[in-house]
């Protein structure tokens, strides 16, 4: 694998992506603005002692700086007032931008962390189809639809 990236990228670039690899992600929360404003949040996670640093580009987006609680385990996690997502993960639904009034198609769409977003951003109007192939997959993707408060939305079960 690491002489097809050579290959491919040469050999600086090979180095440079494999540190890169390396590195620990750091993680981040996107607050879920159906359910809670984002400053109440904000607020309620920095009084239990998190430090988090905003996401210039997604104003509900969050670093998390200092983690004294596990974030998967908090009364706030389990409403859906958040949702554990990786930052890169938060740019597609970002860039697609829907509209309240549109019909979004997911075509791979468990677990559910930009099926999620796309219905926070289209404030639960218009229509989402949420794809997956892995029927496995599914239970967590109802899950998160659920826990988020994603209303307009229907999950299948297909190959897209």
């Amino acid at each position: 694998m690491i002489e097809r990236y050579i290959e491919f990228l040469g050999l600086d670039e090979t180095i440079e992506l494999l540190k890169a690899n390396e590195r620990p992600l750091i993680p981040s929360i996107r607050i879920n603005t159906l359910k809670i404003k984002v400053n109440d949040l904000k607020k309620r996670l920095e009084n239990k002692g998190f430090e988090l640093e905003p996401i210039e580009w997604v104003p509900y987006g969050f670093k998390v700086v200092k983690e004294p609680y596990n974030l998967g385990s908090l009364h706030e996690f389990l409403q859906g007032y958040y949702y554990l997502q990786n930052i890169a993960s938060m740019l597609p639904p970002i860039i697609l931008d829907p509209k309240p009034d549109e019909l979004i198609v997911d075509m791979c769409a468990a677990p559910g962390s930009k099926a999620t977003q796309l219905g926070q951003i289209m404030k639960n109007k218009g229509k989402l189809i949420l794809i997956e192939k892995n029927k496995n997959r599914i239970p967590a993707l109802e899950l998160n639809i659920r826990r988020m408060g994603i209303t307009n939305s229907i999950v299948v079960n297909i190959d897209a």
